[in-house]
């Protein structure tokens, strides 16, 4: 399947920062450094379990979507967003999500850039474990990410778009009204 077909030439967005925009495209591109992807170059990876869990053989689709602590946080995204199509379980269906196909463009790309923050934070939480020290390894695989994710989209978004300005509460309420008031 070619870029166009799976619809990575339309991810871009221009109200998440660039580094979300190029990390997603890794992400689209299986790029990521995850353990599976440093063993098939030829790095000698001693655990290649899951950071969040350790159940699991960390590849890029279990540490972003299959994961049961992962699937947590976009359990809370869908909700949040009142989303009727079915979360990913795959990059491609993390790429063709809508919350409501052809209800309201604007609200689309709005919610599809909320989906790429999310992605980008489960890196970043990834990343913390990875990093922790010992003794700070399980308090970091606790942390609850969908707040910072609510505070996070609705800066992003509230300053990288002319349309939207966005009040805190009501982003983390109701981003739906949010955007309509």
């Amino acid at each position: 399947m070619n870029s166009e077909e799976s619809g990575q030439k339309n991810f871009w967005s221009k109200i998440v920062p660039k580094k979300v925009n190029i990390f997603f495209w890794r992400l689209l591109n299986d790029a990521l450094p995850t353990k599976t992807n440093l063993a098939k170059r030829g790095i000698e990876i001693v655990d290649c379990g899951c950071f969040f869990c350790g159940h699991q053989e960390e590849t890029l689709e279990y540490c972003f979507f299959g994961c049961s602590r992962v699937e947590s946080t976009w359990r809370k995204v869908w909700a949040w967003w009142e989303a009727k199509s079915p979360r990913p379980s795959t990059v491609a269906e993390l790429l063709s999500a809508s919350r409501t196909p052809g209800e309201n463009d604007a609200h689309d790309l709005i919610f599809k850039s909320v989906c790429e923050i999310t992605a980008w934070a489960i890196w970043k939480w990834r990343n913390e474990i990875l990093h922790a020290a010992p003794e700070e390894v399980d308090k970091s695989r606790l942390d609850n990410l969908f707040p910072g994710i609510q505070r996070t989209s609705a800066l992003w978004i509230g300053s990288r778009s002319s349309s939207f300005r966005l009040n805190l509460d009501s982003w983390c309420s109701n981003p739906v009204d949010a955007l309509c008031n």
